[in-house]
């Protein structure tokens, strides 16, 4: 059998030489030589085209969203999922629409983390909008991996966050190189969060690593120096 066709172009993290050793760390795992067809499936994967928009629960009633099936919701602050501006996962505790209570005259739904969301006259849940885990589990993972590669690119010393930028952004802009004379932090930041919607999942997964086992070797490093 012949060797499989190697898709050298395709590869992320291809342009650009940052000398420093967290941005060498990043390059070590993803310069690596695969073939065509796993390529082919880490882009489909990382793709997340769902067939259809997942829509918000419109029946709130007892009968459809309780207690005793353990709901599993996530509650959004959008419409759209895309959007990833989610507010909180967790499953139903118990559903109450009719409360004689100055607190919550129309009712509530509670949920089993202790939040608590109230109906309004207009049968909705405190400006929220719900949605069945399962429907719009893609995007709430999604948003999860986005807070933590936050989390992690705020700790970051500015030559480690610089080199974590440039790769990160050049998966969708390949040709980005950080210029430090003529870049600051908040506008790399900026360009970070501009292109960070366009990263899939994988990606994103594999960076939170690689900042979080980076994190602790840059810690003794700096101690022992």
């Amino acid at each position: 059998m012949t060797a499989p066709h190697r898709a050298w172009h395709l590869l992320p993290f291809g342009v650009g030489v940052v000398p420093n050793r967290l941005a060498a760390c990043f390059r070590q795992v993803f310069f690596k030589i695969i073939d065509c067809e796993t390529f082919h499936n880490f882009r489909m994967e990382n793709l997340m085209i769902p067939i259809e928009i997942p829509r918000p629960i419109e029946n709130l009633s007892p009968n459809n969203l309780n207690g005793w099936w353990r709901d599993r919701i996530v509650v959004s602050n959008n419409p759209d999922p895309r959007i990833g501006d989610f507010d909180f996962e967790s499953t139903v505790f118990r559903n109450w629409p009719s409360q004689r209570s100055r607190k919550y005259p129309h009712g509530f739904i509670g949920f089993n983390n202790g939040r608590r969301l109230r109906y309004t006259a207009r049968q909705t849940i405190d400006g929220r909008f719900l949605f069945h885990y399962g429907e719009v589990k893609i995007y709430w993972e999604l948003h999860l991996e986005r807070m933590r590669l936050r989390e992690a690119f705020n700790v970051l010393k500015d030559d480690d966050f610089f080199a974590a930028a440039e790769l990160l952004v050049q998966l969708v802009a390949p040709t980005f190189v950080v210029d430090r004379l003529r870049m600051s932090r908040s506008w790399v930041e900026g360009e970070v969060a501009l292109h960070l919607p366009a990263v899939g999942l994988r990606q994103l997964r594999d960076l939170v690593s690689l900042l979080t086992l980076a994190a602790p070797e840059r810690q003794a490093l700096n101690v022992a120096a």
